[in-house]
């Protein structure tokens, strides 16, 4: 694991190449030995594409993107009502809200 965000890169570029995925054996105890994380070659590849697919930054964006429009305007409208708005507990609260979806 690193910060470096070249060497990550370089990490995931080579993969199976230069680097071998391993984890430690108490996590493999609590996933088990024929876990799907223990795939590897085309197997693995063809895994992770499906969960970005699924769960990767773009098609979270248009599913959250709605939601954190709508919950803003929700808030914002909120506030007409109000005589003072204390606004980080008004970020908190729609923050918690989309936390919680």
């Amino acid at each position: 694991m690193s910060l470096d965000p070249e060497l990550s890169t370089r990490v995931l570029q080579e993969e199976e190449r230069a680097f071998q995925i391993w984890y430690p054996p108490s996590f493999m105890r609590v996933l088990g030995a024929d876990s799907i994380i223990t795939a590897l070659g085309p197997l693995h590849r063809h895994i992770r594409a499906l969960v970005l697919c699924l769960f990767g930054p773009e098609s979270l964006r248009l599913v959250l993107l709605r939601d954190v429009q709508r919950s803003a305007r929700a808030e914002l409208r909120s506030w007409l009502r109000l005589p003072d708005v204390e606004v980080r507990a008004a970020t908190s609260r729609v923050c918690m809200y989309l936390c919680r979806r």
